[in-house]
């Protein structure tokens, strides 16, 4: 059951598959979509700015968010660490971050 999703950037080959995921994939009643408040993103139901940080109780989740500018102007990088585990982290250029038992698609 996917829980949240995680993005980037507005680009559509980063984007492109929410409206998808939302209507068709495993997704929990209250799936939360983050994303970057500079960018134009539809299905985004959190926005987020650098400082922020997002906790999520499944998959017991935790991450700071940091301005990533370059790629795009308003693009963020997701930092974080799934607790009681080792910390790993989210690559500056993921496509989404889709966390169903803490699995990160690149």
């Amino acid at each position: 059951m996917i829980t949240a999703i995680l993005l980037t950037h507005h680009h559509d080959d980063h984007v492109g598959g929410v409206a998808e995921l939302l209507s068709d994939g495993p997704v929990a009643a209250d799936v939360a979509v983050y994303g970057p408040a500079s960018e134009p993103i539809k299905y985004v139901t959190v926005t987020l700015h650098g400082g922020a940080e997002v906790a999520m109780s499944a998959p017991n989740f935790h991450c700071q968010i940091k301005d990533d500018p370059g790629h795009t102007a308003g693009h963020i990088a997701y930092f974080g660490r799934r607790l009681r585990r080792p910390a790993p982290v989210i690559e500056r250029r993921c496509v989404a971050a889709v966390f169903t038992e803490c699995r990160f698609q690149t």
